[in-house]
């Protein structure tokens, strides 16, 4: 997956100006990676990711179906997801796995999920300490969780600083 936003936390060993370190980073940084913008915190906490942006570009054949699928995600009340865990199987003596499942309502953690311009936009949110994963809404409007991820680019992350 792409990202276009994403935070760096540093703890720097003595002051530096932002722009100076944002000059810095940007001087080392491989090609194609920018650093767009330095500030200093003053929170004591590490940032906590409040939301997260995501696009894909569809191909023509794939928008309508894929309309008509994220059409029917937005008018559902709720969408439940069956999670699998793989854990080690009770009083095994070979490490045999057994299979955990937990269902979460994909619906309560997606918001603003749309098909515009050729591309699916749509935001994640947290739920007390769950979150969606990317693949399982791909899946939810009828793509492959695994293959179309490698489409999908992150295009913003709100942090709580």
């Amino acid at each position: 997956m792409a990202s276009l936003a994403d935070l760096a936390v540093m703890q720097l060993t003595e002051p530096m100006p932002a722009q100076t370190l944002l000059d810095l980073l940007n001087a080392q940084a491989p090609r194609g990676m920018t650093f767009t913008r330095a500030e200093v915190l003053q929170a004591k906490a590490p940032p906590r990711v409040r939301r997260v942006d995501y696009e894909a570009p569809i191909d023509q054949a794939g928008q309508a179906r894929l309309a008509d699928r994220a059409a029917k995600f937005n008018q559902a009340d709720a969408w439940p997801v069956e999670r699998g865990a793989e854990t080690p199987a009770h009083g095994a003596t070979r490490p045999a796995k057994a299979r955990r499942t937990r269902t979460i309502d994909l619906k309560a953690l997606v918001g603003g999920l749309r098909l515009e311009d050729g591309r699916l936009r749509f935001s994640l949110a947290s739920d007390g300490q769950v979150w969606a994963r990317p693949g399982e809404v791909l899946e939810a409007v009828g793509l492959d969780g695994r293959t179309d991820l490698a489409r999908l680019v992150r295009t913003d992350v709100r942090y709580d600083l």
